[in-house]
């Protein structure tokens, strides 16, 4: 007779039952299904209530894994570190954590009522969280809504003062005369005076020549320093928004406080400028610019690093350095990719314009004192967003050949690239004058057929600049050939006459 054997539903049900629940004493035959139980069935635990805890950094986590990748942080690991360093030097530990902890309650709130806040600016009401609020600081609209905010309080402040600037200007006396010399309007120390014997201001000595405008805030800027030199901080930062202050201070202020070669740091500035990652301005240089000449790499060690006080190991490396000339900064802001690229060429072009506005109103306070001083009649200055240029009007009328050239070279004061023209009778022409601006290229495509064209490190010029180049070695082409013509024809007519001379000296008498 066989031996009967036990089923496998019989040697399940034998195993014995070793874990029971503390509530309803059901018996369980592991750990996992006891904790299952008490929290499904007997809710030990409320659900949704994270189970995992750290007690540095007080807070909490659903699963094991978050709370150990938490404490693998390098947040954990300063708190951590620090909580060892105040239990060593201090025994009021939990005052000193309580006190951290009010702390950062306190920023907490803070940034509460910063994202409660909104942008009044933009007409947002409220922000969801910190990362958004930062986004949207430094997003195009953003800038663009608070510049024409800036401009609509600008206008209003104009309109505001309008009618007293309209009645500063009624009050003004001005003269009739075009010729200084008859009505005796001139001193003889060289003031100009007016029919009182009272001297006349800048504006009002502008006025008394016929065909001459001076704009109403270079005439303001005269009056108000007193024939002085203006000042280059108010002026240039009277006329920009404070995101385009922030770029003179950057990069403009290098030209006048700092003597060294490389003033310019690229950590401070790639981001500034809209580059989307400082490995894109690095590439810019190396591509574009000369090493050694437009900027200076220092290179530094890379290395393990080892924190003894949180026994842990982490590698790390400081980046290379580059230490860049103004010019280049200046070609680096104009090769700035993108939208964003876009955004700061333009506002760097308007900030590059306010500087030359100093500058041309430096020059003008030079020919302005130099032209009351020798009694010259008016000076034109012609200043836009765009383009300036000095227009003379009648400047002198002299026939003595040193006068001649020390016109010439008083003209020649105000540009580089000066042409002057000497009629006959001594007279000086009408001259425009252009003004030495920066290089500004809009994108690398440029930049690559400039590169191919004229060299790695050639200086890069517009359009505009060779097209008056060439105007300008034109016009003195055409200028020399009349010379010799003129050479040449006077030339021929003193042969004629020495060969006459000849005739009528052979010739036999009667």
């Amino acid at each position: 007779m066989a031996t009967p054997v036990a089923s496998s539903l019989t040697a399940t049900l034998a195993t014995p039952q070793r874990f029971e629940c503390p509530v309803c004493k059901v018996n369980l035959k592991s750990k996992q299904a006891l904790e299952y139980h008490a929290n499904k069935k007997n809710a030990c635990v409320p659900p949704g209530v994270p189970k995992h805890h750290c007690a540095v950094c007080d807070k909490s986590f659903n699963l094991a894994t978050g709370l150990r990748q938490h404490q693998q942080g390098q947040g954990h690991i300063e708190r951590t570190a620090r909580a060892a360093a105040l239990a060593a030097e201090n025994e009021e530990t939990d005052e000193e954590l309580r006190e951290a902890a009010r702390v950062a309650a306190q920023e907490a709130a803070r940034l509460e009522e910063m994202l409660a806040a909104g942008c009044g600016v933009c007409g947002i009401e409220r922000f969801s969280r910190e990362c958004t609020m930062l986004v949207h600081n430094q997003s195009q609209r953003h800038a663009a809504a608070v510049e024409k905010a800036a401009r609509t309080a600008a206008a209003a402040a104009e309109s505001a003062a309008a009618p007293t600037d309209t009645a500063d200007s009624d009050d003004r006396p001005s003269s009739s005369s075009n010729d200084p010399a008859e009505d005796g309007t001139h001193s003889d120390d060289g003031d100009c005076q007016d029919e009182s014997g009272q001297a006349l201001t800048a504006g009002q000595h502008a006025q008394t020549a016929p065909h001459c405008t001076i704009p109403d805030h270079i005439q303001a800027l005269f009056e108000a320093n007193k024939y002085e030199k203006p000042d280059i901080g108010g002026f240039i930062r009277a006329g920009l928004t404070d995101e385009q202050v922030t770029w003179y201070d950057a990069l403009q202020v290098a030209r006048y406080t700092v003597s060294e070669k490389y003033p310019v740091d690229l950590e401070a500035i790639w981001q500034r400028i809209g580059y989307p990652r400082k490995d894109s301005a690095v590439n810019f240089l190396k591509r574009y610019l000369t090493s050694g000449v437009h900027y200076l790499m220092t290179p530094r060690f890379h290395g393990m690093v080892i924190n003894s006080e949180i026994n842990d190991s982490a590698r790390g490396s400081t980046p290379d350095e580059y230490a860049l000339t103004l010019e280049a900064a200046q070609h680096l802001a104009m090769g700035a990719p993108g939208k964003n690229g876009r955004h700061v060429r333009d506002m760097y072009i308007r900030v590059v314009q306010r500087v030359q506005d100093y500058e041309i109103l430096t020059r003008l306070y030079a020919s302005f004192e130099s032209a009351r001083q020798a009694h010259h009649d008016a000076i034109v200055a012609n200043v836009t967003d765009k383009r300036c240029a000095f227009l003379f009007d009648r400047v002198a009328v002299v026939s003595n050949p040193k006068e001649v050239e020390q016109c010439l070279l008083y003209k020649s004061a105000f540009a580089r690239h000066v042409n002057p023209v000497t009629l006959p009778n001594g007279n000086l022409t009408t001259e425009t004058f252009s003004v030495e601006g920066l290089t500004m290229k809009q994108t690398h495509k440029e930049f690559d057929r400039i590169v191919k064209q004229y060299g790695r490190s050639a200086q890069v010029i517009s359009e505009d600049e060779r097209r008056e180049t060439r105007r300008y070695e034109h016009e003195i082409e055409m200028r020399d050939r009349d010379i010799e013509v003129a050479r040449q024809a006077n030339r021929s007519k003193e042969l004629d006459i020495e060969l006459r001379k000849l005739e009528m000296g052979t010739r036999p008498g009667p």
